[in-house]
């Protein structure tokens, strides 16, 4: 329920496993592209200090050496976040335009247990809810006028960063929120390639 962020609900992350993600490469500049990376991500809370580093690689042959920087960051985390996503769909389904019925032991057994989700969980659903009420909002006007109006422009007026306290929010990047692309897999590069933060750094969102 984050912009950019993975969460499987099926399960297929361990708890506490190490994930080690190569985060960005280059082949010039010194790696300085990496360290700026490097800083960025630290700023943002996905990695302490200790975690990211940036390694040099050389390849000699006839004609010279080729030289290639890597960022890896190594991290051990949390497999709970997909509560969040499992919880807000509870929740979201069983409002009455929906009417999905659940037996309440099942729902129980889903539960946030975590004190630290259970408050990321309520702060992104005051996030949630403004998007939900600005949607039906428009969703009057559009029955009535058969147009969204400027819909689409005040939707993304709405950021989750401005709902959730941003210390917190570093604990859950760093601890909780997996980086499901890598700089050197095959199909598993980056959307946005470049050194950036993290508003910059986001999929293709359905706003609202």
């Amino acid at each position: 329920m984050l912009p950019g962020v993975h969460s499987d609900i099926g399960g297929c992350y361990v708890n506490n496993n190490e994930e080690k993600v190569d985060l960005y490469e280059e082949h010039e500049n010194d790696g300085k592209n990496c360290e700026r990376f490097r800083n960025i991500l630290i700023e943002e809370g996905w990695y302490k200090p200790e975690e990211i580093v940036v390694h040099k690689f050389t390849y000699p042959h006839k004609y010279g050496v080729n030289t290639k920087y890597l960022l890896v960051g190594t991290r051990r985390l949390f497999s709970t976040y997909d509560k969040i996503s499992l919880n807000t769909m509870f929740h979201y389904s069983q409002q009455e335009q929906f009417g999905v019925k659940y037996e309440q032991k099942r729902v129980n057994k889903h539960k946030i247990s975590d004190v630290f989700l259970t408050e990321i969980y309520n702060q992104l659903k005051n996030y949630m809810n403004a998007c939900s009420i600005l949607r039906n909002t428009y969703i009057e006007e559009y029955n009535q006028s058969n147009s969204s109006g400027d819909y689409l422009s005040k939707i993304k007026t709405l950021h989750y960063e401005d709902f959730v306290d941003l210390e917190k929010l570093k604990i859950l990047r760093n601890q909780y929120l997996h980086w499901s692309a890598s700089a050197t897999k095959t199909g598993y590069g980056p959307r946005v390639g470049k050194v950036s933060n993290a508003k910059e750094r986001t999929r293709n969102i359905q706003y609202g």
